[in-house]
């Protein structure tokens, strides 16, 4: 250090060390972006092992894990990693189930555990179909009982309400009366990702 005042010499101290506590906690460094079903993007952080001060220990080494602590979904991937220069990293890690108040917990023997900012992940693309109501029968030429109801879903399982498509209704190849034909209207554009059929 040195000290000064105008008109008197600069003095300066002899060298001292600044040396890091002991490590007590684990401190996220980056926080997850949020971002599509499934990927690993969307959950990346970071964590450092820190001391009481909140200062990164560049020779810590230990095992850190992490959970989802908040959303309906789990991780998966590479949740344990071993911190390198005192910072665990996780970039293989995913969540697949939709949802807005994610939140991770990273954890280690002996310190103090510490919990992301709150991220979304959101639904991928269209890939499928899911049921929301079934069909059944009625007599030939009457209208079916109860009308079939279909939502887009990405290949998570997610509803993709973002994607307007043209569904078409057809008997499947194999099942029903040989010459059997679907009458009334049997091609609808979904609605919040839903087709109605009526």
């Amino acid at each position: 250090l040195s000290f000064s005042s105008t008109s008197l010499p600069v003095v300066t101290t002899n060298a001292f060390n600044i040396i890091p506590g002991a490590a007590t906690s684990l401190t996220i460094i980056s926080d997850p972006s949020g971002g599509t079903a499934g990927s690993t993007d969307a959950a990346a952080f970071s964590v450092g092992i820190t001391d009481d001060n909140g200062h990164v220990l560049t020779d810590a080494a230990g095992d850190v894990s992490v959970s989802v602590t908040s959303g309906p979904g789990t991780l998966a991937g590479t949740t344990t990693v071993t911190a390198v220069s005192g910072i665990a990293t996780f970039s293989a890690i995913s969540i697949g189930e939709a949802d807005s108040i994610y939140r991770i917990t990273a954890t280690s023997t002996g310190l103090t555990s510490a919990t992301t900012n709150s991220f979304s992940i959101t639904a991928g693309s269209a890939t499928t179909f899911s049921f929301i109501t079934q069909p059944l029968g009625a007599q030939p030429s009457a209208s079916l009982t109860r009308q079939p109801r279909v939502l887009l879903v990405d290949s998570y399982g997610n509803a993709v309400t973002s994607e307007t498509k043209m569904v078409t209704l057809a008997i499947a190849t194999g099942t029903g009366t040989t010459g059997a034909a679907l009458t009334g209207t049997t091609s609808v554009t979904t609605v919040s990702g839903i087709a109605t059929f009526s």
